[in-house]
């Protein structure tokens, strides 16, 4: 056990390796150390430079459809549905109970923690995130887009397009924008 960033190119001859990581972070935190979106871009930037297989985790208890496409580096967790036409994008984590509709696209690195549920015709640029028990659900007809680095607060509602790097609040507003390096 150690860090990742002790990994050497004998640890990788000798032993298999999957990282993972879905912490997220807080949207406010000042000290770059401790912000969840860098560290986990940080840690997929390790594992291609060290050329590390990656796996994708399926539970037994995911759904995924036929029609959907899986990338690499991917989890979903107990209870995760993907439905039909949908991609889900390399390094992107499904937690328990979220769902996600018809023709949904995750582009990568995509976070949507427990009981998110997002529905059809929904596209997550890289890096966007999904607090518990959101709901992200576009108008009847309409394509919803949530841009890159972008965050919807636990318990948000977002039924527009969500520009890159805004921070949607739990009471739907549109707070501010992140760093863009967030």
């Amino acid at each position: 056990l150690g860090s990742d960033l002790e990994i050497t190119a004998e640890h990788r001859e000798q032993y298999q390796f999957f990282l993972a990581s879905h912490y997220a972070g807080h949207s406010n935190t000042s000290n770059p150390d401790h912000n969840g979106m860098r560290l986990r871009r940080d840690r997929i930037r390790l594992m291609l430079d060290l050329d590390l297989d990656l796996a994708t985790i399926i539970h037994p208890g995911a759904y995924v459809d036929r029609s959907a496409t899986i990338g690499r580096g991917v989890y979903l967790a107990f209870g995760s549905v993907v439905c039909a036409r949908c991609s889900v994008g390399d390094f992107s984590y499904l937690c328990f109970h979220t769902a996600i509709g018809h023709d949904v696209e995750l582009q990568g690195n995509n976070l949507l923690l427990a009981h998110c549920m997002i529905g059809g015709n929904v596209t997550f640029e890289p890096d966007a995130f999904a607090g518990m028990n959101s709901t992200v659900a576009p108008s009847s007809g309409q394509r919803l887009t949530v841009g890159q680095g972008a965050k919807i607060a636990a318990g948000a509602v977002a039924y527009k397009d969500v520009a890159p790097n805004q921070f949607v609040s739990f009471e739907g507003r549109r707070r501010r924008k992140l760093d863009a390096d967030f």
